[in-house]
């Protein structure tokens, strides 16, 4: 494995994350806006 030329995949800037609740469980929401460049 080559761990010397990595690249960073996750920006954190890109996502709004904010803590909640969905079904009476402890959930962490993960928001971020809709680009159709990045799904492949």
């Amino acid at each position: 494995m080559d761990i010397e030329n990595t690249k960073a995949v996750f920006d954190p800037n890109l996502f709004q994350i904010s803590w909640g609740t969905h079904n009476g469980k402890k959930v962490i929401w993960i928001k971020f806006d809709y680009d159709q460049n990045l799904i492949q």
